[in-house]
């Protein structure tokens, strides 16, 4: 092994025993609320399963992958980070791919970090994925979903012939860095990728964050209507409801930007939800107004799934997550 290579497991063993000690201390501290959550939890599940009152297409795994989930995130965001990042760190030694961490500009203004998922490719020929992570900007990390990001590579360069890597991008997370903090870090590691990187051919891809549909009431999903404004007030400093100029903003929700002016009929786009998620009326309308506008859009909504179900396998079983990932896949063989 080289020192490189001892130096970045070294910082992924520190990082990882700073996450257990965060999770140990957060146990530590809070055992009566995380036992009687999961207490509470089994029976209502079981109700739920029993009684016929539960997404009765859910298999037995799903349906406790998603009361799992939901255990999780019940809690406020920003105290359940050191639970969602253990993903992440457990990604670091299975996805099966090379993974190279960078640091832009260490130390100075606009500095900015991330990982590379996959093996170095030629920059002129090859596809490179500028990946954002989801989490609602408040938690969540570029590792988190390493695994299924490697599904894709090695299933591009099989199925297609085509080289892939993917750069997931660390970007600063709220309440801490608000908006536009992680937008203009998403932004400089573009630019970075193109003028310094020399990427020609350069794919956005990203997980949904928040919520603005009022008909998500009604979906069985793992979150809810409450999480989305807890995200969307941490990421923004306000409550949305409050800040008209921040809600019409199409940086903030793209529902309200002018697709034709931005030039984007010449880029397919692909969207990929849950039929049972909490954002499937705000897809189906984004949708629908890039079509009004000229932009060519493929919307896969997998019936009965829940919100970024392709990434979640070992929740919801590896099965329908590659099911996800295949429409991801295929869309990239045929456009890049």
């Amino acid at each position: 092994m080289t020192l490189g290579k001892r130096m970045v497991v070294q910082e992924a063993v520190d990082q990882k025993d700073g996450i257990l000690i965060r999770l140990w201390e957060e146990l530590r501290h809070n055992p009566a609320v995380i036992i009687a959550n999961i207490a509470l939890s089994v029976p209502g599940f079981l109700m739920a399963r029993f009684s016929g009152q539960s997404n009765q297409a859910w298999t037995l795994r799903q349906e406790l992958g998603v009361h799992a989930t939901r255990l999780i995130i019940r809690r406020p965001a920003t105290k359940v980070r050191a639970i969602s990042s253990l993903s992440g760190h457990r990604a670091y030694w299975t996805c099966g791919e090379p993974l190279e961490k960078i640091e832009v500009n260490k130390g100075a203004e606009g500095s900015w970090e991330g990982w590379w998922i996959g093996k170095p490719i030629d920059p002129l020929s090859g596809l490179t994925i500028l990946y954002a992570h989801g989490g609602g900007f408040v938690m969540g990390d570029a590792l988190m979903h390493a695994r299924p990001l490697s599904h894709i590579i090695r299933t591009l360069k099989t199925q297609y012939g085509i080289e892939t890597r993917i750069l997931s991008v660390e970007y600063p997370l709220s309440p801490e860095a608000k908006y536009p903090a992680a937008l203009d870090t998403m932004e400089r590691a573009y630019k970075w990728l193109v003028d310094v990187n020399e990427a020609k051919r350069v794919v956005l891809g990203w997980d949904a964050t928040t919520a603005t549909s009022a008909e998500a009431l009604a979906c069985p999903d793992y979150i809810g209507p409450s999480h989305g404004r807890e995200y969307a007030q941490h990421y923004l400093g306000v409550d949305p409801a409050t800040a008209s100029s921040l809600v019409t903003n199409p940086f903030v929700f793209p529902i309200y930007g002018d697709f034709t002016r931005a030039g984007l009929a010449k880029m397919p786009m692909l969207i990929v939800g849950g039929g049972s998620e909490i954002m499937r009326y705000d897809l189906e309308e984004f949708a629908a107004k890039m079509r009004d506008e000229g932009v060519r859009v493929q919307l896969e909504l997998e019936p009965h799934m829940v919100h970024v179900y392709c990434m979640l396998g070992d929740f919801l079983g590896e099965d329908i997550s590659r099911k996800g990932l295949a429409h991801i896949i295929d869309f990239l063989g045929r456009h890049y």
